[in-house]
């Protein structure tokens, strides 16, 4: 768990997230590169809370977490896919666990240079979001996470948000593509309210 008392999430996020879609209880989230459970979730608190939702979570590794915590609950749906630019299937750099696994070659590296951290290539299927939406028994989320290291923005451009009215969005930038994040969702109606090294929130103007 975070350092952040009562959050889930790497630096708090969770309780930001909650705080501005109002600490309703009930409603729906889509968590894109789920990882965990529990470890940096931005949507576990959500469920605590009442929220359903899919997790889309490609990793062997992790899947037996997921099916272990959400298996029995039938309102919740995990998806053993990645999300890119087009349906197929791809190299997955799969990291056994850490939160560092991804579709992009380019990022393992300097995971390997900094702390020795080791990959192994899996054959994944890759779903376009449009695709992915498609196999989502919910057609709208009042909640939106991206974290999938590396491709984030290939992901977010393919995103209408304000069609499956959703409050608020949370995604992974670590310092990249800052302009094209904010153009994309200012253009759709939504403003920042938050920002840190990791992640940046966006809530419904």
């Amino acid at each position: 768990m975070s350092a952040v008392q009562n959050s889930y999430s790497q630096s708090g996020e969770d309780l930001i997230i909650c705080r501005e879609l109002g600490e309703r209880a009930g409603g729906t989230f889509l968590d894109i590169g789920a990882f965990h459970p529990f470890q940096f979730s931005n949507t576990r608190r959500l469920y605590e809370l009442g929220y359903k939702g899919v997790f889309v979570e490609p990793s062997p590794s992790l899947r037996e977490a997921f099916e272990k915590e959400y298996g029995a609950d039938k309102e919740v749906v995990l998806l053993p896919v990645c999300v890119g630019t087009e349906n197929g299937t791809q190299v997955f750099w799969d990291s056994g666990g850490d939160a560092i696994s991804t579709l992009v070659k380019g990022e393992t590296q300097k995971w390997v240079d900094a702390y020795g951290s080791k990959f192994t290539p899996l054959q994944v299927e890759v779903v376009s979001v449009a695709e992915l939406l498609r196999r989502c028994p919910y057609k709208t989320f009042d909640f939106i996470n991206i974290d999938t290291e590396g491709n984030v923005w290939d992901i977010v451009s393919q995103f209408d948000f304000p069609s499956l009215a959703c409050k608020v969005v949370c995604l992974e930038w670590n310092g990249k593509e800052e302009k094209n994040f904010l153009q994309h969702l200012t253009k759709q109606g939504y403003s920042e309210v938050h920002r840190n090294a990791e992640n940046m929130i966006f809530r419904a103007s």
